[in-house]
């Protein structure tokens, strides 16, 4: 089994955010405990999210949550913007247990937000580009700038709430376990039967997981 699945998020900014502009080629399945903005400026990437894969073009913007599995890929030439925010800046308080799934996803748009997709790219604008010129004297600002963000995902996009308990931790590792062995296994015959004998679990536990 390998171990790729998971990515560890080392902020080098005065707050708990990085921001960056790069050109994304591909990153195999892989998640991380961050809210991932990822704005198209140029060129398209397709991203697989649950459930098929969606492709982004110049302009579009999606919202990948929290501990959430997901894949890029790009034969095209592109530059994307990208944030990603500790899960930390979504709490109340320090003892806060409730996770936070949103929907913003400018190509299915399943969940229409209440403003335009263009306002959140802009959002995402204002606190990116300061953060490529490394003015300390704009990081209060910057502040400001990433809680009215945060503030307008909870007052403009749909979101769901959930009870964070150890147990969920644990289904999430889980799952990427699953996703692993099947990848490397999914020619075999019997691959699903393969897979609870590896798991150790049977059908019905599988599926309540």
């Amino acid at each position: 089994m390998s171990s790729y699945i998971f990515e560890t998020v080392e902020f080098k900014n005065q707050y708990p955010v990085n921001a960056f502009v790069a050109s994304i080629q591909s990153s195999s399945f892989h998640w991380h405990y961050e809210y991932e903005l990822i704005v198209v400026l140029k060129g398209s990437i397709t991203i697989s999210v649950s459930p098929k894969p969606i492709t982004l073009y110049q302009g579009d913007i999606i919202l990948v949550n929290s501990k959430t599995v997901h894949e890029i890929k790009s034969e095209d030439k592109n530059i994307c913007m990208i944030l990603q925010l500790d899960p930390g800046l979504f709490k109340k308080e320090n003892n806060d247990n409730i996770y936070y799934r949103f929907y913003l996803n400018s190509v299915v748009n399943e969940e229409p937000v209440k403003k335009e997709y263009t306002y959140f790219v802009k959002k995402v604008a204002g606190i990116v580009l300061p953060t490529l010129q490394q003015d300390k004297k704009s990081c209060y600002r910057l502040r400001a700038e990433i809680y009215g963000l945060i503030a307008d995902l909870f007052e403009y996009v749909q979101y769901d709430m959930h009870l964070k308990t150890e147990q969920s931790d644990s289904n999430a590792a889980m799952l990427m376990k699953i996703i692993d062995y099947l990848k490397d296994n999914l020619s075999e015959e019997e691959v699903v039967n393969r897979l609870y004998r590896e798991i150790g679990m049977g059908e019905k536990t599988v599926y309540e997981e």
